[in-house]
């Protein structure tokens, strides 16, 4: 039997030096919402100069039931990812949204991640933070929104994109899940849906496909990769062949450590401290 509290409490396989010496703001309310309240934390490089702006990168976690995504931000996973990319030189903030409910309840997700980004930029010169200096990471069952958000929005302070082992297009579910939910509203989620809609704006990507993953997300990265390819649109792709899904917590070996080394440094090179 999986014991979900001793996977939390996993970190990530690749780390850098003094990592977890990093000085980091937690459980800052960014919103509250049907007595709700929504938190995240911020992670700074340890040598913060007043009168410079840092670029931040956005950390959007999986989905789940309620009860682990309240604390979520709290994991292992994401402490360490936020450590690792404060150490790296850049500003991190992880943040819990709401939970989607078998994708019932989508559009609350869509909306935190929403409201999550404009607290970051309304609050920018607190944390020193370049609010037109930013990049959105995707882990998981958070990549549908989180990069759904982005791409529909094209918000030209987002610099980058980087998703993680989760579903680009959700539209072929339809048949597993409840009849309630339409194709329009898996539409609306599906990264694929905004390929389309002004590509040259697209900001650059970063793809991580764990090759053991399930076939079915592994189908919809491989329709969104070659929709991508159609349209000669750029893109960063790593395929990690003996990865599992969470290959970055599961899979101890070269090639893990390898592409979040090369995630960072995609981070750094398109969100350049000025």
């Amino acid at each position: 039997m999986v014991d979900i509290k001793e996977i939390l409490k996993r970190r990530i396989l690749y780390e850098v030096e003094n990592m977890e010496n990093v000085t980091s703001y937690k459980n800052i309310s960014y919103k509250s919402v049907n007595d709700e309240n929504l938190s995240m934390d911020i992670y700074m490089p340890r040598e913060v100069r007043s009168n410079v702006k840092y670029p931040a990168v956005i950390l959007v976690h999986g989905d789940g039931p309620a009860e682990i995504l309240k604390d979520i931000k709290d994991s292992g996973q994401y402490v360490s990812l936020g450590q690792l990319i404060a150490a790296s030189g850049l500003i991190a903030i992880t943040f819990n949204h709401r939970s989607s409910f078998k994708l019932t309840r989508m559009a609350d997700v869509g909306t935190d991640i929403e409201d999550a980004i404009n607290y970051v930029k309304e609050n920018a010169d607190k944390y020193n933070i370049n609010e037109n200096n930013l990049g959105l990471w995707a882990i998981s069952a958070g990549v549908p929104y989180g990069i759904s958000v982005a791409l529909k929005t094209r918000q030209p302070s987002i610099k980058c994109l980087v998703s993680y082992y989760g579903y680009l297009d959700l539209q072929h579910r339809k048949e597993e899940v409840s009849d309630d939910i339409t194709y329009e509203e898996l539409k609306e989620f599906s990264p694929i849906s905004y390929l389309n809609k002004d590509k040259n704006e697209i900001p650059p990507l970063f793809i991580a496909r764990a090759g053991l993953d399930h076939p079915i997300i592994n189908e919809s990265i491989d329709k969104f990769i070659y929709e991508l390819l159609k349209l000669n649109i750029d893109f960063n792709l790593f395929n990690h062949s003996e990865g599992q899904h969470c290959f970055d917590l599961e899979n101890d070996n070269k090639r893990t450590c390898e592409i979040i080394k090369q995630t960072i440094e995609f981070l750094k090179e398109h969100l350049s401290i000025e």
